[in-house]
């Protein structure tokens, strides 16, 4: 991966430095230079867009916090031309690495496949990755009668469908998926949070990024998904032997 990541940060010096801070940890992790653009207090969608339509720019990173920030964000998201780092502008303090990256992925295809790219490059710079599947009734897997022994199985298939690093870790874990993503990354003492997305404009759509974004205390680096048919049924309802 080559070019630009594009840190754009507003005039105060701690949401530089988060931001700087966030945008320089992941850089260095995918082999990106910085490129700095900073916004003044009525900065714009427009703004950003602008910058992040760079040809050399590969990933864009904006701050995020309740308010000014927050509209910000929900506006340049669905339109972004590149990966968007959401960076939180409230503590902890960014780790100066990406140590651990948590991957929440659905069982389907083209979200695994959005995130693939990014999923190698943290691995090849030593990043632990974590890989995150949250179910309910509706998606639990069939034959789950005997957790002792469906859940290794369980986690090798997804994990050999949906990820391609042999030292990735599995956590399955059961309710609301954004919640979840908030919870598994706490506890898995992640520094960064990896999520495809569709880039929905309808109302109620997308809940689980949305949800990811607003509760994160960590970076969350959201990727576009683009939609193409493909074959084959998602790992959901039955395990596989």
């Amino acid at each position: 991966m080559t070019g630009q990541m594009l840190v754009c940060s507003g005039p105060t010096a701690g949401e530089q430095e988060r931001v700087r801070s966030a945008g320089a940890a992941v850089a260095a992790a995918l082999g990106l230079t910085l490129l700095t653009h900073h916004l003044d207090v009525a900065g714009t969608a427009d703004d950003v867009l602008a910058a992040a339509e760079g040809p050399d720019v590969a990933v864009a990173a904006l701050p995020y916090a309740p308010g000014r920030r927050a509209a910000l964000v929900d506006a340049v998201s669905p339109r972004c031309p590149v990966p968007l780092l959401v960076v939180p502008t409230r503590p902890p303090t960014v780790p100066p690495t990406v140590g651990r990256v948590l991957v929440p992925l659905d069982g389907t295809d083209q979200p695994a496949r959005a995130v693939a790219a990014f999923v190698d490059r943290f691995a090849k710079a030593g990043a632990d990755i974590v890989v995150l599947q949250v179910v309910d009734a509706n998606n639990v897997p069939r034959c789950w009668d005997q957790p002792v022994h469906a859940g290794p199985m369980w986690s090798r298939e997804f994990l050999a469908r949906y990820c391609g690093q042999p030292s990735a870790r599995f956590e399955l874990r059961g309710g609301r998926p954004g919640e979840q993503v908030t919870t598994v990354a706490r506890d898995q003492d992640a520094d960064l949070v990896l999520l495809a997305w569709t880039r929905p404009q309808q109302a109620g759509r997308a809940q689980t990024v949305r949800s990811a974004v607003r509760a994160a205390t960590v970076p969350v680096l959201l990727v576009p998904v683009r939609v193409v048919p493909v074959r084959g049924a998602p790992v959901r309802g039955v395990l596989a032997g």
